[in-house]
């Protein structure tokens, strides 16, 4: 499950214990974060440990500002569909003022559930499945929306080799040497290259995510971990 999703879930769960003619939600930063945690296993490879790397230990004192970026690209997402909204503020107010000041677990977020949020759940999260992706010439289908990598040179060429085989797990080194036809010979000349190749690929993949989560809120299309064993894969929930 991924952060969108996740965080649909997390407001349906409130939703569902409103009383009666309410219709606002408080969810606070501990939720989200404890949330994202447990329902995602591959959190870890992604470079975020919200355990450890903010809250939940007495020496943090401000949240991780990559966490806050993506609880904030989930809301901006659902907010942009019209299922919530956020009650008495403007949305740039509460980005630029409220959320990124954020500083412990409790804090809290107080949003009003529209009348749509449920048709938006149901056409979103059917059976926990989520619509599948279509690349093609450097464009990318997904949720509705059309993303281009063709201005991203490096994004878009990760994509074709992912695409050619796209529900395979690809080795960094096995990726290299499909772009790189000498890439055998160049390992044997000079073995200590293998200690830095990868991280194109891994910050490739960093890259495809960040974008993808602008256009639709979703930061884990690509799944990946570090070192020259590693490996990355799209993830094969969209595939």
């Amino acid at each position: 499950m991924n952060y969108f999703d996740a965080f649909l879930e997390l407001l349906k769960g409130k939703k569902e214990l409103l009383k009666k003619g309410d219709n606002c939600v408080t969810v606070t930063l501990g939720e989200v974060a404890d949330y994202w945690k447990r329902e995602n296993a591959f959190i870890k490879n992604t470079g975020y440990d919200l355990l450890t790397k903010w809250g939940f230990n007495a020496s943090s004192k401000y949240a991780d500002k990559v966490f806050l970026n993506d609880v904030l690209l989930v809301i901006k997402k659902l907010e942009n569909e019209k299922c919530i909204s956020l009650p008495d503020k403007t949305g740039d107010d509460f980005f630029k003022k409220t959320l990124l000041k954020m500083k412990v677990p409790e804090d809290k977020i107080c949003l009003k559930i529209e009348k749509e949020f449920d048709d938006y759940y149901k056409k979103t999260i059917s059976g926990g499945v989520f619509k599948k992706a279509i690349y093609l010439n450097g464009v990318l289908k997904f949720l509705g929306k059309e993303i281009d990598f063709n201005n991203k040179q490096n994004q878009k060429e990760l994509l074709d080799t992912l695409f050619s085989e796209p529900e395979k797990d690809w080795f960094y080194d096995e990726i290299q040497s499909e772009w790189d036809v000498e890439w055998d010979g160049i390992k044997k000349n000079d073995p200590g290259i293998k200690k830095e190749y990868w991280r194109k690929f891994y910050n490739s993949g960093d890259s495809i995510n960040r974008y993808i989560a602008t256009k639709t809120g979703v930061a884990d299309f690509i799944l990946k971990n570090t070192g020259t064993g590693g490996k990355i894969k799209i993830n094969p929930r969209y595939v």
